[in-house]
């Protein structure tokens, strides 16, 4: 019997849970440490995502099965034994759902819900010696099924950084289940309708609560077990996205805080800077808020830098991202020289160089790239073979800049940062805001998924 209904489950593709999963878990306390990157989702995402879960409620029901039930009624001429099989969803209405946050628990609470299902019904029952049954079919009208989700999030430990996720309460109803039979003696399968009645009721109920806490408190949990909190770029550094406190469940909106730091491949040594306070960018329509701190770009120049892969210096104050746009600073030590007939370097003179960079942001697709709009060098010399240069060494380097350095790190603007990926998520009018210490990306999604959740009847 349990077997039977085990191997025909209620499937239905439920894309709430998903975005949940993969979008706005990713990071209930605000961090003891500022975070180098920080993600919010608004209430008009937790909105998008009932919606979704509503359409996906009511694409995946059409067609689907529901398990077998088989049960004992009194009736005038004794008991019967009554089995209904076959049944499927032949219709569906999604009623209306919304996702909230409030008291450090995410809830997702679906109301107003209809189907209609057909089946197939047999019954038989003993009228003294005589052994009588029947078949034929029927159709059931469910309406006002509802349930309600609550999700708690929490953090596994400060040195996997992974979230955790459980279901914390889930209550469901079954308002009205009408029963039809055809064929067969209407006269006695009208007295045990109540009775079918009252135990699709129940399954449903049942099904409903003990499907989502599966999703949750299993598959959910699995995916979250094994999420890749560092993601490397261009197989020479890493970036760090542990999670450095819980998510923050509250105020209309679920935040994330990730450690945000780059690390050489294989090195985990720790940069000496800290991330400085993000500023609130304020009230947003957009769904979703990703905060960069300039501790990810500082921390990539250090490493980059100590490991010998540029041929500058970079301090803390090297990057800093005003409300204005993104500046860039760097010192160190020049050689010029000049290639002799020969294929020979004849050394000319060095100096110490200092140059303040002024770039201009804006988005591309899923990146962020960027381009040089001033270069303003500062020169002394330190050695020098041919005399006095110091005169002209503004006008050669301006003529360097403009042929050399400039395209070259517009080539490197142009390629661009990768915005934080997320699966089966596309940004959709992507913006960016320059604010203190950070530079702030506000989009909307599109969410595509490729997951499937099973409803099964719970084994009494």
């Amino acid at each position: 019997h349990h077997t039977s209904m085990e191997q025909n489950h209620f499937c239905l593709k439920l894309v709430v849970i998903q975005i949940i999963l993969v979008t706005f878990i990713k990071a209930a306390f605000v961090p003891n440490v500022n975070p180098g990157l920080q993600l919010r989702i608004s209430q008009a995402g937790l909105n998008y995502a009932a919606k979704q879960a509503l359409a996906a409620l009511s694409k995946k029901a059409q067609g689907q099965t529901i398990p077998d039930q088989h049960g004992r009624a009194d009736v005038k001429v004794g008991k019967v034994d009554y089995d209904i099989t076959s049944m499927r969803v032949t219709g569906f209405s999604p009623g209306s759902g919304a996702a909230s946050v409030g008291q450090g628990t995410l809830t997702l609470s679906v109301t107003n819900v209809g189907a209609s299902v057909h089946g197939d019904w047999h019954y038989k029952y003993k009228l003294g010696f005589i052994k009588v049954s029947d078949h034929g079919s029927f159709d059931v009208s469910v309406s006002g099924a509802s349930i309600s989700l609550g999700i708690a999030l929490g953090l596994d430990s400060a040195e996997s950084g992974r979230p955790t996720i459980h279901s914390s309460s889930c209550s469901s109803n079954v308002d009205k289940v009408n029963v039809k039979f055809h064929g067969g003696a209407s006269w006695l399968y009208n007295l045990f309708s109540s009775n079918v009645e009252k135990a699709l009721k129940g399954n449903l109920r049942d099904m409903m609560c003990k499907a989502a806490q599966d999703a949750i408190n299993d598959n959910a949990a699995k995916e979250l077990a094994t999420l890749k909190v560092v993601v490397p770029i261009e197989n020479i550094v890493d970036l760090d996205y542990r999670l450095v406190a819980a998510p923050l469940i509250g105020n209309g909106v679920l935040e994330t805080y990730h450690k945000g730091e780059v690390f050489l491949h294989g090195d985990r040594t720790e940069s000496p800077y800290t991330p400085s306070p993000m500023e609130d960018p304020g009230a947003q329509t957009k769904m979703l808020t990703i905060w960069l701190s300039d501790y990810v770009m500082n921390t990539l120049g250090y490493v980059l830098n100590k490991h010998g892969v540029l041929k500058y210096n970079l301090t803390a104050k090297d990057f800093n991202i005003t409300a204005v746009g993104l500046h860039g600073n760097m010192a160190g030590y020049m050689n010029y020289s000049v290639l002799l007939n020969n294929g020979s370097k004849a050394f000319l003179f060095s100096t110490m160089t200092t140059v303040d960079i002024t770039l201009v942001a804006q988005m591309n697709n899923v990146k962020i790239t960027a381009n040089v709009t001033t270069i303003d060098p500062d020169l002394k010399v330190i050695e020098s073979t041919i005399g006095d240069v110091e005169g002209s060494l503004k006008f050669l380097f301006d003529v360097a800049a403009n042929s050399f350095i400039k395209p070259k790190l517009n080539e490197v603007g142009q390629k661009g940062l990768d915005l934080p990926s997320i699966d089966d998520i596309t940004y959709v009018n992507p913006s960016l805001k320059f604010m203190k210490n950070s530079l702030c990306l506000m989009t909307d999604v599109q969410y595509t998924p490729d997951t499937t959740l099973y409803f099964r009847p719970s084994k009494k």
